[in-house]
């Protein structure tokens, strides 16, 4: 998991943070598995950061998905009868994917600069796990924009492993092979339901960490 990588790394400190958080699931759950692995190692904290807007679903799938991401999703469909544009059309039109385009189209970098400068009055915190690849390179701007050194002041981590974050060498945790498997299981058998378990919770989906450019280890680790 990826607050388990960072405590790996001997960081004790862990702040989460989400551009909108309440009524997301996937982000919650995210902030969940993070907590539980925090709980399970000694003398460590995580605190949860998160923007909050009046209408969450305004900035999911109000104007800026269907005036710009929807169109966009459409052309990447369109652009071959290729299987795997296909995929990756279905996928960005999921969440959390379809949240994060949303965020970058609606200028939520210039909410989050608030946010980002009150966690740095938490002196104690050295690494930020973001609850998406989006919001975690919003975070490394800011900080390098702030004379901060990332990693070696502050590492940062993100979510999903998205292209972009392979570009800008930002370490994230990769859930991508193992849920383009079952959504394209899902196409083929035409059973949108092959995602959900009997319960109608979600199926986990197993991941790993890609160690990039964006995270080291701490500077002081602590003995357990």
């Amino acid at each position: 998991m990826a607050a388990a990588y960072l405590l790996s790394l001997g960081y004790r400190s862990i702040a989460y943070v989400a551009g909108t958080h309440r009524g997301l699931v996937w982000s919650q759950n995210r902030f969940t598995g993070a907590q539980q692995a925090v709980e399970r190692s000694e003398r460590c904290e995580i605190r949860l950061w998160s923007l909050e807007v009046d209408n969450i679903e305004q900035i999911q799938t109000g104007d800026t998905y269907a005036n710009k991401i929807a169109p966009w999703i459409t052309r990447l469909a369109g652009r071959s009868s290729d299987p795997i544009h296909q995929l990756s059309a279905d996928a960005c039109n999921q969440q959390p994917f379809k949240h994060q385009l949303a965020m970058y189209e609606s200028g939520m970098e210039k909410q989050l600069l608030p946010l980002f400068k009150q966690i740095l009055g938490w002196r104690a915190c050295t690494a930020w796990l973001c609850q998406n690849d989006m919001v975690a390179l919003m975070a490394v701007d800011f900080l390098r924009t702030s004379g901060i050194h990332v990693p070696a002041d502050i590492s940062v981590m993100g979510f999903d492993n998205l292209l972009e974050s392979h570009n800008r060498r930002l370490s994230s945790y990769s859930f991508n092979p193992e849920a383009a498997i079952r959504r394209l299981l899902a196409t083929v058998l035409g059973n949108p339901h092959y995602l959900l378990v009997r319960s109608g919770t979600p199926l986990a989906e197993p991941g790993y960490v890609v160690e990039r450019d964006t995270t080291a280890t701490a500077r002081t680790v602590f003995s357990d």
